[in-house]
């Protein structure tokens, strides 16, 4: 898919309807709109934490933007693709038990080191909270709740697990 390209070539709609079970003419329209928003054909980090701000206007969204901008952007260019976005996108909406937990996991391990410490918890906890202008109890309350007693340094390992 190159860059301000006004279709999307052959073998890369092949893919992404084997991907991501949308249909040609749904990923068609999507693309289109895409475009539309970004005609270069890629969305910057500062369009994405835009994108965020407008979807979450009475909270801060920047830092929660930040952290799952990285889960977009899977090549690491800096920006994210039509054919990154409509991947997220279709695992976050559309994808099985484990492929949202994969997609959780590696949103929640911020170091890319293949565990979850309670400081990287914290800090999408901390995010969520700011961005949806929770009140009550701390983030730091909230992790230590969710977590393990007295606040035990653990993470979490590898994201392996059998869900039923």
């Amino acid at each position: 898919m190159g860059k301000s390209a006004s279709k999307i070539q052959p073998q890369v709609m092949m893919d992404l309807v084997s991907i991501t079970k949308y249909s040609e003419a749904e990923l068609k329209q999507k693309y289109s709109e895409f475009l539309s928003f970004h005609p270069s054909g890629s969305m910057l980090e500062s369009e994405y934490v835009t994108m965020y701000k407008l979807l979450f206007p009475k909270g801060d969204a920047e830092q929660f933007a930040l952290l799952t901008f990285k889960n977009f952007d899977k090549n690491g260019d800096g920006t994210v693709d039509f054919k990154e976005f409509i991947c997220a996108l279709f695992v976050t909406s559309r994808g099985d038990i484990h492929q949202k937990l994969e997609w959780a996991f590696n949103l929640y391990d911020i170091d890319n080191n293949g565990s979850i410490s309670r400081g990287e918890c914290f800090e999408i906890i901390k995010a969520i909270h700011s961005m949806m202008d929770m009140q009550g109890e701390t983030p730091d309350k909230i992790t230590d709740k969710n977590l393990h007693p007295a606040g035990q340094e653990r993470g979490w390992k590898g994201h392996q697990a059998r869900v039923h």
